[in-house]
């Protein structure tokens, strides 16, 4: 037998309408809906109030519906010096809207029997604590749904509410309708970070549950800030704190404060299609890999900037890796970002977090080392903004051959050979050029063969770089040409410089200590 129900369809992806109307709402709200009774326990919700903005001075407590207690209550809240962050609203007609609104749904009832109020809460995903009373163990599982509590107690009403106010993961996990988890690892992004939720918002996600967890590593430029201005507005938006600062710590947060069965990867200097999200779910279900998302593509703005993103494209620079063809259908050993089942990444252990670059590509390796697959669909779109600057290109790439090599210490041999490739290059350009210094000395033959090796290296180089350049310039634009030579050899010299210094301090041992300056080059984001 039904004893009641609801159309959950209509609480999917609601707007926070009562939230927009809030003043100064930059906290937690906690919401009752029902009718303004005695045996409601409003006036113990009250009681509760006070002690829980002793310690939560920002959050407010709502209360919707109408009845004989309202003067009563509002009278209260006064006498308890409370009525600021204490709003009665009325009868509400928009209750899809409402219930987006809350960040917990409070019924402290003394007397009840199946309430509605319980059942359209939980259809908006909203974590809710309930007394034990009438039906209502029926609707909640403790833990899971949200937490009960015995009648009338104020202790523990309050200890309820700070309990899920203060734990981001448990408010987060109190409610178990979201399908997909979006994930996002962000840090001083004040110039892309508005332009990036609106990105996530504007997916179609029509009959998706999702939420996004953005882990915000201590920003200090006001990035911080917007977070937390799009969560008043935009719930599904969470904001967690990432204090460990790089990107791997971030996304273990938020991957672990996540309630979707499916995880997708998110990063704040990409722009995203429309259908992003969905082609991902379309295509983890068609082809049963475990891991899946579209080619690189990039997006520059100034001609350095596109002479950066044309190198990026080359073959010359990437070693011919499949993820940089952008019509491409098929097995990769990596794909940017990702999407996987929740279960995969847990079996993996998730991402590794000693690791400041890297951990994705060394995240795809275990995957594919343990029998997975990856798979890229062109019709995935995603726009990365590359390095606008040589010199900031030649910063990334330093830093990815830094931590290749903690990559190839963890498993021996590297995901591709093609990563060897410029350290070899590199390698040979020093041992030659040591060659040549060391018979310098009284015109020894040795000189000339160093020398003339030496010549040959460099000549060939120059000849496939300006090739490269040509055919790239060519592609994309012949204002990019006077840029490109010394874009290809940023990629290599870089990278290569990058992994011969993760060599000596990663393999050889930390050697004599070294300024912070100097050792932000390895662990410092850049951007």
């Amino acid at each position: 037998m039904i004893v009641n129900g609801v159309d959950i369809n209509q609480f999917d992806g609601a707007t926070p309408t009562l939230r927009n109307e809030l003043e100064d709402a930059a906290g937690s709200v906690v919401g009752f809906v029902g009718r303004l009774v005695p045996d409601k326990g409003g006036a113990l919700l009250l009681q509760a109030a006070k002690r829980v903005l002793a310690v939560c001075p920002e959050a407010k407590f709502v209360f919707v519906g109408d009845g004989p207690s309202r003067n009563e209550w509002e009278t209260l809240a006064a006498q308890l010096g409370i009525h600021e962050n204490v709003v009665f609203a009325g009868v509400r007609k928009d209750m899809p809207g409402v219930y987006a609104s809350l960040d917990i749904a409070v019924l402290p009832s003394l007397v009840e029997s199946m309430p509605m109020c319980l059942l359209e809460a939980m259809a908006s995903s909203r974590p809710v604590i309930a007394t034990r009373v009438g039906a209502v163990p029926r609707l909640v599982i403790p833990e899971e749904t949200g937490l009960l509590l015995k009648p009338g107690d104020v202790n523990e009403l309050t200890s309820a509410i700070l309990r899920l106010l203060q734990d981001a993961t448990l408010l987060m996990s109190a409610s178990a309708t979201v399908r997909v988890s979006i994930v996002v690892a962000c840090r001083n992004e004040i110039k892309h970070i508005a332009a990036f939720l609106d990105s996530i918002l504007a997916q179609d996600m029509t009959g998706i549950a999702w939420e996004a967890i953005l882990a915000d590593g201590m920003s200090n430029d006001g990035t911080r800030e917007i977070l937390d201005e799009y969560n008043i507005r935009h719930p599904q938006l969470r904001v967690i704190a990432n204090p460990g600062r790089i990107v791997s710590t971030g996304l273990n947060a938020a991957i672990r404060a996540s309630r979707g069965e499916i995880i997708m990867r998110m990063d704040a200097h990409t722009s995203y299609a429309a259908d992003y999200c969905r082609l991902c779910l379309e295509t983890l279900e068609s082809t049963g890999a475990d891991n899946v998302g579209g080619p690189a593509r990039t997006k520059a703005v100034g001609s350095q900037a596109r002479a950066v993103s044309a190198a990026y494209h080359s073959r010359f620079s990437t070693g011919g890796a499949r993820f940089h063809n952008v019509d491409y259908e098929g097995l990769v050993d990596t794909v940017p970002y990702g999407c996987w089942r929740k279960e995969t990444l847990e079996r993996l252990g998730l991402f590794d977090e000693s690791l400041v670059r890297n951990q994705d590509d060394e995240l795809n390796l275990r995957l594919v080392r343990s029998g997975g697959k990856i798979w890229q669909n062109p019709a995935i779109a995603s726009w990365y903004s590359p390095r606008p600057t040589l010199s900031a290109l030649f910063r990334q790439y330093f830093q990815y051959g830094f931590w290749k090599v903690a990559v190839l210490r963890k498993h021996y041999i590297p995901g591709s050979w093609r990563h060897l490739v410029p350290v070899l290059f590199v390698l040979t350009n020093i041992f030659l050029g040591i060659g040549m210094a060391v018979t310098a000395v009284g015109a020894s033959q040795w000189f000339n063969v160093a020398a003339g090796l030496w010549l040959a290296l460099a000549t060939t180089y120059v000849s496939a770089c300006l090739f490269a350049s040509l055919l790239s310039a060519a592609r994309h634009g012949w204002a990019t040409l006077p840029y490109l030579p010394a874009a290809f050899a940023a990629y290599h010299f870089s990278y290569g410089f990058g992994f011969l210094m993760g060599l000596l301090k990663l393999t050889v041992g930390p050697g004599p200590a070294i300024s912070p300056a100097a050792e932000s080059a390895f662990t410092k984001i850049t951007r």
